[in-house]
Order: C-alpha cells, then structure tokens, then sequence
C-alpha cells in the first residue's frame, strides 16, 4: 500500500454570515444553496471516508453553521464516533448547538479579532457580531466545552492582543492563536495593514516566554522562530496533517484542503463524478505531497531543521503565490531574506 490513512476531511461551506476583511476563502454573502451536496450526500461522503480510516471532520467556511443540515451533520459524526472541529466566527453557536457538542470532546475555534466591538468590527465588519461571538463561546463554556480563541493579527489591533487575551482566559476560552494574515483572498486589499514577518516574529518574542497559567497562548509562527522553552512546552509546534486530510468544497469539489475555493488548479474531482478511494489513493497532486514531503521540498525549508514536523507549514500558501506545492514557505523565506531566519536552526 502505497497510500496513507486518511484522518481528516475539511468540509468547507461556501457561504458565511459575515464579510470579514481579511478571508482568504473568499466565501459569498448567505448565497442560494443551489448545486450544493445534499445530507444523504454527506452521509455518504463519511461512509467512503471512513473506508479510508476517517478519524475526525473539521468544519470550516465561510461558516460552517449556515449549512442547512448542520445539526444532522454533528449528530452523525457523534454517531459515527468521529472527532468535531469546528472553525466558526461563533455568531451561530447558540444553546442547541453547545448542547449537541457536550460530551463529545469536541475542538472548537471561535474568532474574536479584539476586546471590543469597535477593535473587533475592523476585520469583522458586521455590527453586533463582536457581543454575538461572546455569546457563543459563553453558550460553549456552560456546556463545559472551553474553546479556541483565534485572533488575527494587524496593525488595527495588535495594541489590543493583550487586552483580547485576558478577555479570552475570563471567558472560560482554553487557549488563544494569533495568526499571520497572509496575502490570499481578501486580505491582498489590506496592504499596510497586514503586519510583515519582521513585526510578527516581534510580536512573538514579546509574548512567548510569559506565563498564562493554564490558559495557552499559541502564535501560528513557524517551529524555527520559537523559544527553546516554548519548544519544550510544545504549545506551538506546528504538526502539519497534509498527508492525512483532504477538502471538501460544499458542492462536493476536492481539493488538499480549502485552497480549491480560490486556486481551480487545485481541484481533483467531484464527489458526484468521482470516488473518494480512486482520488485518496491515485490523484496526482496527492501522489506528489505523498512523495515530495517534506524531502523535496525548497527554498529554505530545504535547510530547515524541522521540515519534518512544519513539512512547509503552508503548502496551500505556497502554490497560491508560486504556483508549486513545493517551492517552501514564503513567510520563512522572507524572514530568511531579512537575516531573521535563526541559523541555529538550519542544518
């Protein structure tokens, strides 16, 4: 066998609620649902997947809590016994929702971009939506499921990171990333707003080595920038599930993970037209990361002492802006060019 297991599906839905300024999925604004997969469909999908060695399904968007079906789509990963992830803006997470989570072991992720409604609406746009996530990681936190905090980092809020985490850890929330706001999708209209490496990498020396008890504070920065005591803790390092995921689009498109939204290139097939086995074990994109990570990989990932757990932390980044899944990342290539990439860490 020449094929890995496959874990974990990425099921993303086209439509979202808000307008967020920085998404690089690009999702439409509550669109018609026309064309898209069907519950029985879904249903079906999960069966194939787990022929496969499904584990876990992580729901993604837009926003993954606008699909129709969301509430038969948990109950059958809980009947199925599969791990639930959800990505969410947190404005949908009402009681209902906590209440079919709990007891699961769920991993929930809730974006909230600053410790007000005015820092928050920069990115997020839409009015009320700062209170709305409150109230969904607050619904989360009665059901005792603490979530995932996810803020992303930019010149409008990186003054009010701290102030975000303390209102996070009062929340109940377990932890909080900070993610880098790449150039993809929307997020190209934001120059001289998205933070550059070098502010970045400052940003997590300024943070990395303070202690939140048992709160986590995790940036999404590559395994060469971190601390030796963050190493040790382990509580960023990055283990890259390239190998064992694939994406799948709401109309049933595959693709390695969400990218097929915004890089046809990317695309392998469709669940109606194709098999999941037939693509899982012979596309030719997925035979080539099969075969490429972490050896073949460039620039200076090729140097890097930790290719094998980042194995070029962003693949999907990487290919939007090179057009080659193996070319190595952009964001440590950049640090590289600046002489902040750590020569320690290089090999």
């Amino acid at each position: 066998m020449d094929h890995l297991p496959l874990k974990t599906i990425y099921f993303y839905n086209k439509n979202c609620n808000l307008r967020c300024r920085h998404c690089w999925i690009e999702p439409g604004f509550n669109e018609e649902t026309q064309g898209e997969l069907t519950f029985p469909e879904v249903r079906e999908l999960i069966a194939q997947g787990k022929e496969l060695g499904l584990q876990g399904v992580k729901l993604l968007g837009g926003e993954p809590l606008l699909l129709p079906y969301i509430r038969e789509f948990i109950d059958l990963l809980i009947a199925e016994r599969l791990k639930i992830m959800i990505e969410t803006n947190g404005t949908l997470v009402d009681d209902d929702i906590a209440a079919r989570l709990a007891g699961t072991d769920p991993f929930v992720s809730i974006s909230l971009d600053g410790s007000n409604e005015q820092i928050h609406s920069l990115l997020r746009g839409n009015p009320g939506s700062f209170h709305e996530a409150v109230a969904g990681i607050e619904n989360l936190v009665r059901r005792n499921i603490r979530p995932q905090v996810i803020f992303c980092l930019h010149a409008g809020n990186k003054d009010d990171l701290e102030k975000t985490l303390a209102l996070a850890k009062d929340l109940g929330a377990s932890s909080i990333k900070i993610n880098f706001i790449s150039d993809m999708g929307r997020a190209q209209g934001m120059e001289g707003e998205r933070l550059s490496v070098r502010e970045f990498i400052e940003s997590y020396r300024s943070f990395c080595d303070k202690s939140y008890e048992s709160f986590r504070v995790m940036f999404d920065i590559p395994p060469a920038f971190q601390s030796v005591a963050s190493l040790a803790r382990k509580e960023n390092l990055r283990i890259c599930g390239i190998k064992n995921i694939i994406g799948v689009l709401s109309n049933g498109d595959l693709s390695i993970c969400g990218i097929g939204n915004i890089d046809k290139g990317l695309l392998l097939g469709n669940v109606r037209t194709h098999s999941l086995e037939d693509v899982w074990k012979n596309d030719a994109t997925i035979r080539l990361i099969r075969a490429g990570l972490p050896e073949k990989l460039g620039g200076i990932c090729r140097r890097c002492m930790f290719k094998k757990t980042c194995m070029g932390r962003c693949i999907a980044h990487t290919y939007h802006s090179t057009g080659s899944l193996l070319d190595g990342d952009q964001f440590c290539g950049e640090a590289y060019r600046l002489g902040l990439f750590p020569e320690t860490r290089l090999v």
